[in-house]
């Protein structure tokens, strides 16, 4: 037999919107204790925070070393609040390292290497240097140039 519980909840005015807040409820029978399945009574609800980036995408630059990565714009509540993304990576060692920033939903990898799979995530970051979960991963390689016409073609 189920029951239901509502209840109204304001959070404190000092929690700012890109905060990822969190409300734990745990509900307890006030007389007897016939529960057999004490799994399903807490909830717990998630409001704020800054929004997930989505879509990493991108491809190596032929001719370079290049790596041009791009996302989309997170479509959250919370998606006006983004001052910035950061970009992360690693070659093969699994710990990711930050590579730089943008403003936009793009950015220029200049540091790839030729032939080495490099994997990438973005976060979204507030002004108040709070910063999203990491995105999905993306990976892309460094362009290898084809040795017979490493000089150039003509």
């Amino acid at each position: 037999q189920g029951a239901t519980a509502n209840f109204a909840f304001t959070w404190p005015a000092d929690v700012k919107p890109d905060q990822r807040r969190t409300l734990y409820a745990e509900l307890y029978r006030a007389t007897g204790n016939d529960d057999v399945n004490d799994d399903n009574n807490v909830l717990t609800q998630t409001q704020g925070g800054m929004p997930k980036v989505y879509g990493l995408g991108g491809s190596a630059i032929e001719r370079s070393n290049f790596i041009a990565l791009a996302w989309q714009l997170p479509v959250a509540e919370n998606a006006n609040l983004i001052a910035g993304y950061r970009v992360w990576y690693h070659d093969g060692d699994g710990v990711f390292k930050h590579l730089g920033s943008s403003r936009t939903t793009g950015f220029l990898d200049l540091s790839a290497k030729p032939g080495v799979l490099r994997t990438y995530k973005v976060t979204s970051y507030s002004s108040n240097a709070i910063e999203s979960e990491l995105s999905d991963t993306f990976e892309a390689r460094g362009f290898v140039s084809d040795p017979i016409f490493k000089n150039g073609f003509e």
